[in-house]
């Protein structure tokens, strides 16, 4: 490498153009657009119809199949069902939560 002493180490600064600088991107003001298909919607509106559903099933009280059976066959053998035991039968169905 050769210096030459009157240019110093850079003898081509004159021929260095400055660096440009670019302009800084403006935002874009569009707004993002999303389109749901009627597929989709009937789709969502069957899963909600399904989740009340399930809701509400989930919430109904317990059926216990032997105190229904018990009741039934005291009905069907034509037990004597006086006023006080009928009243208890309520009493203990609506204890139960059956009623």
């Amino acid at each position: 490498m050769v210096i030459n002493r009157i240019d110093g180490i850079f003898p081509n600064r004159d021929n260095i153009e400055p660096v440009k600088r670019k302009k800084e991107a403006e935002p874009v003001k569009k707004a993002d657009n999303v389109q749901i298909s009627s597929e989709a919607r009937e789709r969502q509106s069957i899963q909600q119809i399904f989740e009340k559903a399930k809701n509400y099933i989930k919430n109904l009280p317990d059926i216990r199949e032997e105190e229904v059976d018990r009741i039934s066959n005291i009905i069907r053998d034509q037990y004597k069902l006086d006023p006080d035991r009928l009243s208890n039968i309520a009493n203990k169905l609506l204890d139960k939560d059956y009623i």
